[in-house]
């Protein structure tokens, strides 16, 4: 028996500004000059007067005294974090705190920013830039905090840690902003359930059946001064199209180590969810620059899109911190597609045909090494609640290969061999639009696709027995029932009257024969 072996070549081309890579986890994205400035410009500092003094030949604070934002509350907050005496004098508290090292001083920095009015100092020049302020004040020691608001919504929001520094009247100082976003990244992951091939990195977009379980990512980056932050809350937020259905969180992990399920709580609204941790500084190990990374399975459903539009999963996070920082980062996107096979049964005027059944079949690659075998994963009846049907539409495929198999023949029809075909999907990214979705279906007869290893070589110009609609992810052909005679079946009158009748012509001949016999001896 010759079998039609029709391979199918899907070429998927997604737009979107990135390029054709894959990757494991998020990668920080360092900023240009000028993206460093833009943030910088959002953000408004305003400087406190603790110690004033003067600056002598050794470059150092003498004659020391307190400042005009020096207050009860400020005294009390360098008790509890360094222990200093209360009731000290102006130059001890100086002396205290010159015993730290520069770490210890940014986090004493903070003690005290927590204290002080937030309209209170005075706000440092208009014309500040990431690299430095004028002062005009008297030297001293100042205390220097980021008071930027409404930047909700901006995925660079960064509240910047305090500073205490010594200060020459009239100096340039360095306001050291640490200028940098938040980051989101989404992945998903593919396999081809016939070769067992499967993707090692995290993809931007990836082809299943219907029913099938689908592996997705969700990571973001940790701010880089973390530890300085009292508390800092993220929110994951994923939107699924109604195509996917999530149906659990496999494992969070913390630069590759598992994170404990207490540290956050999981959320299933419908096709969305969101992971909340309620504050990412308690999480043990964290620190600046790690990565955040929640993988998920969701299934595709009997709702999801065919073709070019595919089933979009976004996801972006907000964050908040106790420093009066919350943003939002852009949203990020992973694409699921799903193609549908569509069977219209003819008879030989290509006239429709009814009273056929089919199954489809995917040749499924077993685990451990196991032999590949042919799984049923959609069938027909020749009719639906009372309505005979020509026309059969499967449900979402991915790339593989399958077979179509016809399960009832249409009385006074003979009945066709099986279908095999090949679907493979190439998945490009590109900036430009109009590169959506390109689909090309070839067929090859005689060629044996039963395993799944065969590699097919160079098709060359060969006639297409599908026909692909790139929008809509359709891929039709037309099936041929010749008409004929079909020999009667056990339980008729079968082939017992050619017995019969043979016979009865054997007996007739061999009488004849012997009549003839006996009259030729009687002549003689």
């Amino acid at each position: 028996m010759k079998r039609r072996i029709l391979p199918i070549l899907l070429s998927a081309v997604l737009a979107v500004a990135m390029p054709i890579t894959s990757f494991a986890a998020p990668v920080k994205k360092d900023l240009t000059p000028a993206e460093a400035q833009e943030i910088a410009n959002k953000h408004d500092y305003r400087a406190y007067e603790i110690l004033v003094g003067n600056i002598n030949a050794n470059n150092e604070l003498a004659e020391i005294e307190f400042g005009s934002d020096w207050s009860e509350d400020i005294e009390d907050a360098l008790v509890a974090a360094i222990g200093l005496k209360k009731g000290a004098e102006a130059k001890e508290v100086a002396e205290a705190i010159s015993k730290f090292d520069s770490t210890t001083a940014e986090g004493i920095a903070e003690a005290i920013a927590k204290v002080v009015p937030k309209d209170g100092g005075y706000a440092v020049a208009a014309d500040k830039t990431i690299t430095g302020t004028t002062l005009t004040k008297d030297a001293g020691y100042y205390l220097i905090v980021d008071v930027t608001t409404g930047l909700e919504g901006d995925d660079s929001v960064y509240i910047n840690r305090s500073q205490l520094q010594v200060v020459k009247k009239g100096a340039a100082v360095a306001i050291n902003a640490k200028l940098e976003a938040i980051q989101s990244w989404k992945g998903v992951k593919d396999v081809n359930d016939s070769t067992g091939e499967a993707d090692t990195d995290w993809q931007k977009s990836a082809d299943y059946d219907i029913g099938d379980e689908i592996p997705f990512m969700i990571a973001a980056t940790v701010p880089h001064d973390i530890a300085y932050y009292g508390e800092y809350e993220y929110v994951f937020h994923d939107d699924q199209s109604e195509g996917l259905t999530f149906k659990q969180i496999d494992k969070v992990t913390l630069d590759g180590t598992p994170v404990d399920a207490k540290y956050y709580d999981a959320v299933d609204d419908g096709n969305d969810f969101t992971v909340t941790f309620a504050d990412i500084t308690k999480i043990p190990g964290i620190k600046g620059n790690s990565e955040l990374v929640v993988e998920y399975t969701s299934t595709l459903n009997d709702k999801a899109v065919f073709g070019e539009t595919g089933n979009p999963n976004e996801f972006y996070i907000e964050f908040t911190n106790d420093k009066g920082g919350k943003g939002k980062t852009p949203v990020d996107i992973a694409i699921v597609f799903t193609f549908k096979p569509v069977i219209n049964k003819v008879d030989q005027n290509t006239e429709p045909l009814e009273g056929a059944s089919f199954k489809l079949e995917k040749l499924v690659k077993g685990t451990d090494g196991d032999e590949a075998n042919w799984t049923v994963i959609d069938k027909y009846t020749q009719e639906i609640d009372g309505t005979a049907l020509s026309t059969f539409e499967f449900k979402g495929i991915d790339d593989g290969f399958y077979r179509i198999t016809e399960t009832k023949i249409p009385n006074g029809y003979n009945g066709m061999d099986p279908i095999y075909f090949e679907v493979r999907v190439t998945h490009v990214y590109d900036v430009v639009p109009a590169n959506r979705l390109a689909i090309q279906v070839l067929s090859l007869d005689g060629q044996d696709l039963t395993n799944p290893n065969t590699k097919i070589g160079d098709l060359g110009d060969l006639t297409p027995h599908f026909t692909a609609t790139e929008e809509t992810g359709v891929i039709d052909t037309s099936i041929i029932n010749q008409n004929g005679v079909v020999l009667p079946s056990t339980g008729g009158i079968g082939t017992t009257i050619f017995y019969v009748i043979g016979g009865v012509l054997v007996v007739g001949a061999v009488v004849l024969l012997i009549v003839r016999r006996r009259m030729r001896n009687e002549e003689e």
